[in-house]
């Protein structure tokens, strides 16, 4: 592990209450012995009617101790709806974005925070009522990077519990200001705190060391098991640019140790850039998805994210902008060299030549041959209702993309080229083929390109076929 560089300036978090208030002072003690430079960062959040005598305290506190400080305020109304996730929640986040503005200002080396024993046992406590995944019940720890950043996160105070706080800040005469909030039931915390935390205490007095144990040895052990699901994740999951998505063969992963398959799915849910939780029901409902018979089963994830089966592959994304996607029009064409894309990104090319100059090739994939008394043509979406001419009869296109076992997210979308009775489905079917009496004949020929999107999603071994036609036939 890197050696961490020698702090030199600290933001020092100082909400004004008495955690606060004695990691300021206390690290203000320290500072010519550390040769440490402290600045004193408070945010205001508007909720309460005595926020401003806070800011006013906390102010007045840093000129005491001849520190710069800064206050940010924020306002919860500027997370949008679809990114809320209730007032606690959101009040964290803006404040610690606020905290990381003003170390990024100051150019700090790290921000502290008064986190304490007492915090450690509501903060297990309360994710594991969540539902959250094992990482989550390591707790708080000492030392770790600010969400969605790389800038350091110090709790020098985790080691002490909130009584012994209190009777420093009291033996030294110190005073600090009460968060009113803190005493409001309302809020699951705080329910914790003021009628769980105590009946745990009645118990077993030494809970707060328990827990402290407890969480140093979830973190040694998860630690041990994720570099063990490092090496699945690399060995089986990769990731498409395409679809800003990662995929997995579900043959090969099923046969994986339970509990290594979930912690590397947590490890690739944790590979997207966002701050949702994932806890251990997301991860469950994803390796249950990773053993359905159902090969086109999904699941709606947080934050728009996404997880579907294609057969043997499971994917997990951002919703494709694809789904429910379909030509707006029927596109009429006239026989012209040339080349064109349509509104969905399907590149299609038109060229007129000899059949016996063409190289081998077939009208079941991606080229398809012409007849002779075709002059337009036109391209438009699938009706999976239509039936096709087959040699045993006739066939529903909705059964003719199910056995070609082509994804059923493309269905709705696939493009069917028509001139009068004569069809051209790519991939799937033509109505006619050439034959060896017709080389001499010039034949327009019709090439189409699926979009990236498409071409990933159809890598599930199942659906290869689709690709493979043009060499095999």
């Amino acid at each position: 592990m890197a050696k961490q560089k020698k702090l030199q300036r600290v933001l020092v978090a100082c909400s004004g209450g008495v955690d606060s208030v004695v990691l300021l002072r206390m690290l203000a003690s320290l500072q010519s012995s550390l040769s440490l430079q402290l600045v004193v960062g408070h945010v205001h959040h508007g909720l309460r009617e005595t926020a401003n005598r806070d800011a006013r305290f906390v102010q007045e506190l840093a000129e005491q101790l001849h520190l710069p400080a800064e206050i940010e305020y924020v306002h919860l109304q500027d997370i949008s709806i679809q990114h809320r996730r209730g007032t606690e929640a959101d009040a964290r986040h803006l404040r610690y974005q606020a905290l990381l503005r003003m170390a990024e200002k100051y150019q700090c080396d790290a921000i502290a925070v008064a986190h304490h024993a007492d915090d450690q046992v509501e903060t297990v406590l309360w994710r594991l009522l969540r539902g959250a995944y094992l990482s989550g019940l390591q707790g708080m720890q000492a030392e770790s990077v600010v969400p969605q950043s790389h800038m350091r996160l110090l709790r020098p105070l985790l080691s002490f519990s909130k009584q012994a706080i209190e009777k420093t800040a009291q033996q030294n005469g110190w005073s600090w200001v009460e968060d009113e909030s803190n005493q409001s039931l309302r809020f699951l915390r705080n329910r914790l705190r003021q009628r769980v935390l105590p009946e745990l205490r009645a118990i077993e007095p030494n809970v707060s060391e328990i827990i402290g144990r407890f969480t140093a040895m979830v973190r040694e052990e998860n630690d041990w098991l994720n570099d063990w699901a490092k090496q699945l994740f690399n060995t089986y999951i990769t990731y498409d640019e395409t679809l800003s998505a990662y995929h997995l063969s579900t043959n090969q992963w099923i046969e994986l140790p339970i509990p290594l398959q979930r912690r590397a799915i947590h490890l690739l849910l944790t590979c997207f850039p966002t701050e949702i939780n994932w806890t251990a029901r997301h991860v469950e409902d994803l390796r249950k998805l990773a053993s359905s018979k159902d090969p086109s089963a999904g699941i709606d994830l947080p934050g728009g994210f996404l997880a579907w089966r294609i057969y043997s592959q499971l994917w997990v994304g951002p919703r494709p902008r694809f789904l429910n996607t379909k030509r707006q029009t029927v596109r009429e064409v006239l026989l012209n060299e040339g080349e064109w894309a349509d509104e969905l990104g399907w590149i299609w090319r038109l060229t007129r030549h000899h059949i016996s100059n063409l190289v081998s090739g077939n009208d079941w994939g991606w080229t398809v041959h012409l007849p002779p008394e075709i002059h337009s043509l036109s391209i438009e979406d699938c009706n999976r209702s239509w039936r096709v001419k087959t040699r045993g009869g006739s066939k529903k296109i909705q059964d003719l993309m199910t056995d070609s076992k082509l994804p059923k997210m493309l269905r709705a979308a696939w493009p069917v080229v028509k001139a009068g009775d004569w069809l051209w489905i790519p991939g799937l079917y033509s109505s006619s083929r050439i034959h060896s009496k017709d080389a001499e004949i010039a034949r327009w020929t019709l090439q189409t390109i699926p979009p990236k999107h498409v071409q990933s999603l159809l890598q599930a071994e199942e659906c290869r076929i689709l690709w493979r036609r043009d060499k095999e036939e």
